[in-house]
């Protein structure tokens, strides 16, 4: 379908993007090896070298990154596993569940502490419980958020590879006419 192809593409680009981006950083760190050669390695432009290297590396890790859960995504859909969209809703649907019982066990716990017959015993198994159980929709909000969030990177990172290339060659080309 027209979906898949792009999907597919997607990939391809981020894969290119990745690719550019390691040439790029090779350069820039030959670049920084000639300032340190040359006892450079103090000075401004040195420096701004430095930070441009961390920032592409952070970005690359981050891309791939985004890749790699792609290409597990991928491979888990092809081996036959639930593909991701139900595993997502299966997700949604437990820490629906879970907020749920946490607030059923938030109003007994209150009911509790209003009655009589209150008993610490009582109490505190209600308490650990519901702390339990926090933790646990925590850890699931986290999963999902995290899902959420690789997906709209790789989305977005789809935008933007033409013109950070593009970007980046731009730079080196500078940074090679200042060597």
């Amino acid at each position: 379908s027209e979906e898949t192809l792009e999907a597919a593409g997607a990939a391809e680009r981020l894969a290119a993007k990745i690719s550019t981006q390691e040439s790029v950083l090779k350069s820039l760190e030959r670049g920084y090896t000639d300032f340190i050669v040359s006892g450079e390695e103090g000075t401004d432009e040195a420096h701004a070298l430095a930070d441009q290297i961390q920032n592409l590396s952070n970005e690359l890790n981050e891309n791939r990154d985004t890749l790699e859960a792609a290409e597990q995504a991928a491979a888990k859909l092809a081996s036959g596993m639930d593909d991701a969209a139900s595993e997502a809703d299966q997700l949604r649907s437990t820490i629906s569940e879970q907020e749920l019982n946490l607030e059923k066990l938030k109003e007994r716990y209150v009911s509790l502490a209003l009655s009589e017959s209150d008993t610490t015993d009582e109490s505190q198994e209600l308490a650990e419980r519901i702390q339990n159980l926090s933790n646990e929709l925590n850890e699931n909000r986290d999963t999902l958020e995290a899902a959420e969030q690789a997906a709209a990177r790789l989305a977005s990172g789809m935008d933007d590879a033409a013109s950070e290339a593009d970007q980046l060659r731009s730079t080196i080309s500078e940074q090679e006419l200042n060597l």
